[in-house]
């Protein structure tokens, strides 16, 4: 297992899971990596995957800053390459860029639509 977020209605029940989700962890034979985790129970979890997700008021996810700076990065490296060879891109690089774009999705939900003609495209 690599990633877990885990929701719990109140504080005191996340205090009483973090217990039980523990026990559990050491009963499967499975580690946490110490530095990595946060595993104090709290309503703002500032990088989970990329995400800002907090729970307060009616929730809110958010993309981090430095995710944008990359998705737009590569946006232009394919920009730039497709003028540079008549609007022919590596495949593998048109993959990289949907892909992470995708992962976006729950944050802009015009990602799917604006991804769309990519997942089209035919591979050469």
């Amino acid at each position: 297992m690599d990633d877990l977020l885990i929701d719990l209605a109140s504080y005191a029940e996340a205090v009483r899971g973090k217990t039980i989700i523990e026990e559990t962890f050491t009963d499967s034979g499975l580690t946490r990596e110490m530095g990595k985790d946060q595993f104090k129970p709290t309503q703002v979890f500032v990088d989970y995957l990329g995400f800002r997700i907090s729970s307060k008021g009616l929730g809110l996810i958010t993309v981090q800053e430095q995710q944008c700076y990359h998705l737009q990065g590569m946006a232009m490296t394919l920009l730039c390459q497709s003028a540079r060879d008549k609007r022919r891109v590596p495949s593998v690089k048109l993959r990289k860029f949907s892909g992470t774009a995708i992962s976006c999705m729950e944050t802009v939900p015009q990602a799917r639509l604006r991804l769309r003609s990519i997942f089209d495209a035919p591979e050469e």
